[in-house]
């Protein structure tokens, strides 16, 4: 390991040991949760409380062209708000899409915006609303803490179950030029209000369930691994994990299994509220580069990157995956386990989960000449972000990257 990684790593964990002090000090923001079939109902009587004139829906054609919107706004438009619906986000969000939205949001004069969609649709109205009262382009608001001005009230309707962008502090941006996604991290654009209806996620393609749904998953292994996690967060990520584990098979098999759908509503909450609060790690820093150089779904990508981080990662988390090992049923098996053994049978478990909701185990988008631009963006997502419990070098992260490929 060269001399001016180990400096990275030592500054890196200096950083994180003043971000674990700041997050246990700091207020955070939580929006508040209608749960439930007919909570996009009561959500929009929430809105109208406020007594908005003007309000931006942000979503995708896919919604648009099923209605998934049409009585949400027609509840909307009841209460006497004008709602504009602008449906030009697509999956990893542009710069030039938001953009289009921050414009539109100025010219109509929108004095509250309402995500309604996936993640990208979240993410998507996040920056919008903060674009318009910042004044400033989507670039400039990159990294941590850059949006000075409160936005527009901003309020969520996830439409799948898996981002937990309802909930958390980063919006994922797409910088097309470069071929890389970005985070936007700041506590002002959380929504005010979301609504969980599984009423909404019933009609999810198998694919879309499976992928969002690890999406989850891996947001709530990363965090309970992390170096920065805290109680509150150890408490999400286990009901996430325990969530998963009970209801994503069923809502893959049976879409209009509304159990299931709550089940996983929930396990997608917790885990954007597990990981807001003390961040991700490789899974996520592969997945976001994945998406950025070929447009590989978030969720799948995290899917298929996540049992070899964790073998990777084995070693330094044997205790913690041992607990998650636990959390949901796996040491009921006569005499006690050792945590390696508990460790083993948990990574095992996640890899069993892919293949019964049929995730591919590699991705042949990935071209081996782009293997050490992803190996390098991971590790320096993590630099910047991450509170990891082992180190990748660039030769170990291009390792990890080669058993993902095809």
């Amino acid at each position: 390991m060269d001399s001016s990684y180990t400096l990275r790593v030592v500054g890196h964990k200096a950083r994180m040991r003043g971000l674990n002090v700041a997050t246990k000090v700091l207020p955070f923001k939580q929006p508040r949760m209608m749960i439930g079939p007919g909570s996009i109902e009561r959500l929009a009587d929430h809105i109208a409380t406020y007594e908005f004139r003007r309000l931006l829906l942000v979503t995708d054609k896919g919604i648009t062209g099923l209605g998934l919107q049409s009585d949400c706004v027609a509840r909307l438009e009841s209460h006497g708000i004008e709602v504009v619906v602008f449906d030009e986000v697509e999956p990893n969000p542009t710069e030039r899409q938001i953009e289009e939205g921050i414009a539109l949001a100025t010219r109509l004069g929108s004095e509250a915006v309402l995500g309604f969609g996936g993640g990208s649709a979240m993410d998507a109205a996040k920056v919008i609303a903060a674009g318009v009262t910042n004044n400033k382009p989507v670039a400039k608001m990159e990294g941590a803490l850059k949006i000075r001005k409160a936005p527009l009230p901003i309020f969520a309707v996830p439409t799948t179950s898996g981002t937990g962008a309802e909930v958390t502090v980063a919006a994922v941006v797409t910088n097309e030029a470069e071929r890389r996604k970005y985070a936007v991290a700041d506590q002002k654009p959380v929504p005010l209000a979301a609504a969980l209806d599984p009423e909404i996620t019933r009609g999810l393609p198998q694919a879309i369930t499976a992928a969002t749904g690890m999406d989850a998953l891996t947001h709530g292994i990363e965090s309970y691994v992390s170096t920065r996690a805290t109680p509150d967060s150890e408490r999400a990520s286990k009901a996430t994990i325990r969530l998963v584990f009970r209801h994503l098979r069923n809502a893959y098999a049976n879409g209009d299994d509304l159990e299931a759908r709550e089940g996983m509503a929930l396990a997608a909450f917790e885990g954007g509220l597990s990981f807001t609060l003390v961040g991700l790690g490789y899974v996520h820093g592969i997945a976001h580069k994945l998406g950025g150089l070929y447009h590989v779904p978030h969720g799948l990508a995290n899917a298929v990157a996540l049992p070899h981080v964790m073998e990777f990662s084995k070693t330094a988390c044997a205790s913690r995956y041992a607990e998650l090992a636990r959390v949901i049923g796996l040491d009921d098996e006569g005499a006690p386990a050792s945590d390696a053994t508990l460790a083993d049978r948990f990574i095992e478990a996640v890899r069993q989960l892919s293949r019964d909701i049929d995730i591919p185990e590699t991705l042949s988008e990935i071209q081996p000449g782009d293997v050490p631009a992803i190996a390098t963006a991971a590790i320096d997502e993590v630099f910047e972000l991450h509170g990891v419990p082992t180190y990748m070098d660039q030769q170990e992260a291009e390792r990890v990257v080669r058993q993902l490929c095809a």
